[in-house]
């Protein structure tokens, strides 16, 4: 798990260097938001606790709140 966070972080770290993301978000914690959210949205679409649509609007929220 620590390899692919690695890896998401440095992707969120590339997208602030190509300002295409928010530069004073913290790379590492939002890379384990993203982490966290990937696993909980599974487990909800399992137990059909979320459906589509509500993955669709937490993805939007996130993204928005990365760009902003």
């Amino acid at each position: 798990m620590r390899e692919v966070h690695d890896f998401v972080a440095s992707v969120i770290r590339r997208g602030q260097e190509e300002g295409g993301l928010a530069g004073d978000r913290d790379a590492d914690t939002e890379a384990w938001m993203f982490l966290a959210g990937g696993i909980l949205g599974m487990i909800g679409r399992r137990i059909h606790l979320l459906d589509e649509d509500d993955i669709a609007r937490i993805r939007a929220a996130r993204l928005n709140s990365l760009s902003s």
